[in-house]
């Protein structure tokens, strides 16, 4: 497991808390629009953050920061790793936000069960028929079935969040996406950025207007009361 980069502190991933952000290479999926490229690949040649470096540093930041979040690339695909790295962080007294692809829902709920995580936050790609061209691999989307199911049956905080492309996703995929998750009590959606993709064919992909955006909050507010809907810019 490899630490590439940390933003040392934010107050936008993981409101009201303060954190440092911790960036990990490596990841299952190869979504097309991805600008983060640069931690896909486990082998980035990003240089790496040793963790007992990271640690040390976070001894210094006890009673300045809240929160540790845990992104990537996909965190969970370490396993054990990630385990023994958030039983470091814990043993801090820091709280931890994990972002996850929700591919590995049983080592999600292992951190949820031994109270290593307090809050989860899930990307969710498109509805069924368009997962795997969102993904960019063959996904069991029963993975995802049983995420869901997880966080339903967890009173743990947590959200889902979907990157909003044109050619993958219209109003009636968000309103697909937004009844498969309808348990949950957040669904944010943020605009597609055409920098740095994967494919380098996304980058000519002009993303929808603020407008467009703003319509597809709306729409989804009328769908469902009971979700909290945010367009994130």
């Amino acid at each position: 497991m490899k630490i590439k980069n940390v933003e040392k502190s934010s107050t936008v991933d993981y409101p009201p808390h303060i954190s440092a952000v911790v960036f990990l290479s490596g990841c299952n999926f190869r979504c097309p629009f991805c600008y983060n490229k640069d931690l896909a690949e486990d082998n980035s040649t990003l240089p790496d953050i040793p963790i007992i470096e990271f640690i040390e540093w976070l001894k210094t930041r006890q009673g300045k920061l809240d929160a540790v979040v845990i992104t990537g690339g996909e965190p969970t695909i370490h396993g054990h790793k990630l385990i023994d790295f958030c039983e470091l962080i814990k043993a801090l007294g820091f709280k931890i936000k994990l972002d996850t692809n929700g591919s590995n829902p049983e080592l999600m709920k292992f951190l949820i069960d031994e109270g290593f995580v307090d809050y989860v936050a899930v990307d969710v790609k498109a509805d069924r028929m368009r997962y795997n061209q969102a993904c960019g691999v063959n996904f069991d989307m029963s993975k995802m079935d049983r995420t869901i199911k997880i966080l339903a049956e967890n009173v743990i905080p947590h959200e889902y969040r979907t990157t909003v492309i044109p050619g993958i996703h219209d109003e009636s995929v968000l309103k697909t996406i937004a009844l498969y998750i309808k348990d949950s009590s957040k669904y944010a959606i943020q605009n597609f950025k055409p920098i740095n993709t994967l494919d380098p064919a996304y980058e000519k992909i002009i993303p929808f207007t603020e407008a467009d955006m703003e319509k597809f909050k709306k729409d989804l507010e009328y769908l469902t009361t009971a979700m909290e809907i945010e367009f994130r810019r």
